[in-house]
């Protein structure tokens, strides 16, 4: 039988309650836990404690799922999106494609991955940010669609268009393949 990465008999609150209760939310949570793990082995020692805050940001997100008219499929999309996010900045995977676009003035490096628990692109060179920023693929009729924090990002063939909140749209082509 499954169970999480933390004891249940110490579970506190409705969503730890649920997990334990749920086969399919314990391999998410131990699935986290390993994706967590090889992150922060992957991260610098400068680093670990950005990686460590932003793990209790998520949790404290992911408890917040009581509040939800659909409790088990929050949980399950807090833990697959972050899963995502760890596989990737733990090494796990290898991005599918690298693709340099030219956005305006911006020069974007765009990772498109595959093989995460969700299709993802990692954007960096944006000049809203000087991290990298994850946008998961989101249905579309065409082209393929991706979605981060106050982002789109939209590729068809070798041309995307760029919509950051609080900006104007900008078109953009590739500039290289990696």
């Amino acid at each position: 039988m499954a169970t999480p990465s933390y004891d249940c008999s110490k579970a506190q609150g409705q969503v730890e309650e649920r997990i334990c209760e749920d086969t399919r939310l314990q391999e998410l949570d131990n699935k986290l836990h390993y994706a967590y793990r090889s992150a922060l082995a992957m991260t610098t020692a400068e680093s670990r404690w950005y990686l460590r805050a932003y793990q209790r940001g998520w949790i404290k997100g992911r408890n917040a799922c009581w509040k939800s008219s659909d409790l088990n499929q929050c949980i399950e999309a807090n833990y697959r999106t972050r899963i995502s996010e760890l596989e990737v900045q733990g090494q796990l995977v290898k991005p599918d494609q690298e693709v340099r676009y030219l956005c305006g003035e911006q020069s974007l490096q765009v990772a498109f991955y595959n093989d995460t628990e969700l299709s993802l692109a990692v954007i960096q060179g944006l000049s809203t940010s000087t991290e990298p920023v994850y946008a998961f693929i989101d249905p579309s009729a065409s082209g393929a669609k991706y979605q981060g924090q106050n982002l789109v990002f939209w590729t068809k063939a070798d041309e995307a268009l760029l919509s950051q909140y609080g900006q104007q749209d900008q078109q953009c082509r590739v500039q290289s393949l990696e």
